[in-house]
This record gives structure tokens, sequence and C-alpha cells, in this order.
């Protein structure tokens, strides 16, 4: 009698472990440290796994309520973010745009927010073009483009894995009315670099999600794809 008592109190330990190691819906926003900036001001969100949350900016200039905001709750099947006072009182019902390990874009008080996380390995320019990328003033997403359509695009993160497909969140963005379409590309050696930005063709637009995939978009405050950006480097020793 005692070994099955033994045995069931382990088997319920085993259970309470496991349920306690379950990942959350929303574990994706409270690993991450989440900051973005635009022309007027630096911004950053921050999750607990409380469900606590605090929304900042340098500039001081918070956003309607953003100050207020205290708690929040996360549903994935569509997306929805609310965030509530510390009297559970609800102040914004916000939608998730997209997310992957690297960024997070948040409708939210009729504006989108371009989030990068800055404990991941995010990519960077070379430092020759870094002015072009700097002069839109924002997060400029990676991504991955899997499908161009003429009024969105499909995409998932920059490490998209097509044989590991099912591990990978995708997701659609609309595209603006007039999308500006970018290659920029340095060629670099050990003494200078040589940096060449030029239009897409409407024959290379073509091979979007095709040939050319990895792309760096810029997002309008509506939540519209407004450049779609393909940089490349070739270094010469």
């Amino acid at each position: 009698m005692k070994r099955i008592l033994i045995i069931l109190l382990t088997l319920i330990m085993l259970v309470g472990c496991n349920e306690e190691l379950k990942p959350t819906d929303h574990d994706f926003l409270i690993n991450g440290d989440w900051k973005g900036f635009d022309s007027d001001c630096s911004y950053a969100i921050s999750f607990s796994e409380n469900e606590s949350v605090k929304i900042s900016c340098e500039c001081g200039d918070h956003i309607k309520e953003s100050a207020l905001v205290s708690k929040f709750s996360y549903q994935k099947s569509d997306h929805m973010i609310k965030l509530y006072d510390k009297h559970d009182k609800l102040l914004e019902s916000g939608s998730i745009l997209y997310s992957d390990h690297s960024y997070l874009i948040i409708e939210m008080w009729d504006n989108v927010f371009v989030y990068e996380n800055q404990n991941a390995a995010l990519t960077m320019p070379n430092e020759a073009a870094q002015h072009h990328f700097e002069n839109y003033h924002k997060v400029l997403p990676e991504l991955t483009i899997l499908e161009h359509a003429d009024d969105k695009l499909t995409v998932s993160a920059s490490d998209y894995d097509a044989d590991a497909a099912d591990q990978y969140e995708v997701w659609e963005l609309p595209l603006s009315d007039e999308v500006e379409y970018l290659s920029i590309s340095v060629t670099s050696d050990s003494e200078s670099s040589i940096v060449d930005v030029s239009a897409l063709s409407d024959d290379d637009i073509a091979y979007i999600g095709d040939f050319y995939n990895i792309a760096y978009l810029a997002i309008s405050a509506e939540g519209r794809v407004t450049s779609v950006i393909f940089y490349g480097e070739v270094i010469s020793e």
C-alpha cells in the first residue's frame, strides 16, 4: 500500500512539473527586450511572466494612456493583445501584426510600432551602406518573403527553413498602394567600399518570393509595407 501511494505521489509531482514547464502563448513576448524608434523618439515595451507590462519612450511623450498600462493579456488565436491599468480597467485592445524571435510589430492606439529584440543576433548592413537604412528613421525588420501578391506579402522569420516549415509562424503584411522596391549592394576590399542602390525592374519584382527572398521592410504607421529592400555584400581580399 505504501508503495502504491509513493508511485501516485511521484506521478502527481511529475505532472505538476510538466505543467510548470509548459510554454505559454505569450512566452515570445516575455523573452524579448523590445525596442524601437522613429524620427521623433525611441521607445520600448517589456513584458513579464506575471502578465505585467511597461511601455516607455525616451522623449517622455507617452502615447495616449500608455503610461497607465500595467497588465496585458494575449490571445494567440486572433493575435489580440489587451492592455489594462493596475485596476484591471481595459485601456486598449491592440493586435500583433507580426512576431518572431527578432521582431515584433504591434498595432495599438491607431498606430503601428515596430520593435527589434535587443537579445537577438540581428544582422547589420555594412557600415558603408548603413546611412541608406538610417534614412528611413525606423526599425526595418529583416524577413523572409514566401509569397508576393499585388496587395500583400506572406512572410516569416529571416532564418526560415522550408524543410522545417512547421516550426515557423507565417504572417501576411498588406502592401501600400505605392511600394518602393530597392536593391542595395556593397562591394568591398581592404581599401574601400562601393555602394550601389537601384530600383528593381518589373522582371525582378516578379521573382520576389522565388529568387528574391530575404528583405528589409519599411512599415508605415498604418501597418502597410512601403519599402522592400534587398541587400547583399561582396567582399574581396
